[in-house]
């Protein structure tokens, strides 16, 4: 007789305000392995880089799940899905546009007629949107930014040096007018490929780019404008009105599949995270390699009867358990 999976319960915290862990692309995942349910009392808990801290407080299996460009720390968690390639098989490099975007259907090129009445008629030059205004981490998406504006208009739809009236509701339909879209990352380190690059393709726009200087493990380099490849910024903001002035030059980026070979890459397959998932999912060993503070913590709390609710979306958590800087 075929014995059944025990359940295996998980939950997510500190991750951003808007977070619902029920419709995410991990738990979307998760769903594909027998027996894994959400629940407010779990096996394995999932965090990320939201200021709450709540996982702290969390004895049992942990997983963090990067948004910012931050070493896992393995005497915290006992795996992690990070931006960075580790010689560890405790880590699984998972960019972020993988887990928030809609998949690799939106980035597949279609015939010249599909892609062309995707693009449509666009009258604006280029769409910027940004959040963080931290001066440590924008230094140069501030400096491009002004250099380019400087030449031709500019709409940025962010709270990050908005020109349009307000923060954009809808960022797909504000860049979706633009021809060009900035897609300047926080830094610029291996790996740390964010949503930006992907939010510009899925919208048709020329992407300019700057960030991860290995983005060609990615993404075809050949699809998009990046600013790395120029010996100044002058030179970078001179070839794109130069590409805005010249059809051929447009049409040639328009004709670059996102994808080497029009195909998606290995980070978007099943075959990719799903074993992963499935090794943490039924590794029975907790593998942190220190006995963390908050796990003492934890324990003690849940032994006077302490309940810690971690499975609504963090904005019922409260805004200092939610508010990761994300943008």
């Amino acid at each position: 007789m075929e014995t059944l999976r025990p359940k295996v319960k998980v939950a997510f915290v500190d991750f951003w305000e808007t977070f619902d862990p029920a419709n995410h692309y991990l738990m979307r995942q998760l769903k594909k392995i027998a027996g894994v349910e959400l629940s407010d009392s779990p096996d394995v808990l999932f965090y990320s880089d939201g200021k709450g801290g709540v996982h702290r407080h969390f004895r049992g299996k942990k997983v963090y799940v990067a948004i910012e460009d931050r070493t896992p720390n393995f005497r915290e968690c006992d795996y992690a899905l990070s931006f960075r390639e580790m010689d560890d098989e405790r880590n699984l490099r998972l960019p972020f546009y993988v887990t928030v975007g809609n998949g690799a259907e939106p980035l597949i090129r279609g015939d010249e007629a599909a892609e062309a009445q995707l693009r449509g008629q666009r009258r604006r030059f280029c769409a910027f949107v940004a959040s963080n205004a931290n001066p440590r981490r924008t230094a140069r998406r501030r400096s491009f930014y002004k250099m380019l504006h400087a030449q031709r208009h500019v709409d940025s739809g962010g709270k990050f040096l908005n020109n349009v009236g307000g923060p954009v509701v809808d960022k797909h339909a504000f860049i979706s007018g633009a021809r060009f879209c900035l897609a300047l990352e926080n830094y610029a380190l291996s790996g740390y490929t964010t949503e930006k690059l992907y939010q510009a393709m899925a919208a048709r726009c020329i992407p300019i780019y700057w960030g991860n200087p290995d983005v060609a493990e990615d993404f075809n380099p050949t699809s998009f404008i990046n600013i790395t490849n120029f010996d100044t910024d002058a030179e970078a903001v001179e070839h794109i009105l130069e590409v805005d002035q010249n059809p051929d030059l447009q049409a040639k980026y328009h004709r670059e599949p996102f994808f080497p070979g029009n195909k998606p890459t290995k980070y978007f397959r099943d075959d990719y995270l799903l074993p992963q998932l499935e090794k943490i999912i039924a590794d029975p060993k907790k593998r942190r390699s220190h006995f963390w503070f908050g796990d003492i913590v934890y324990d003690l709390r849940k032994r006077w009867g302490f309940h810690i609710p971690v499975l609504a979306p963090n904005a019922h958590l409260g805004p200092r358990f939610a508010n990761a800087e994300v943008e």
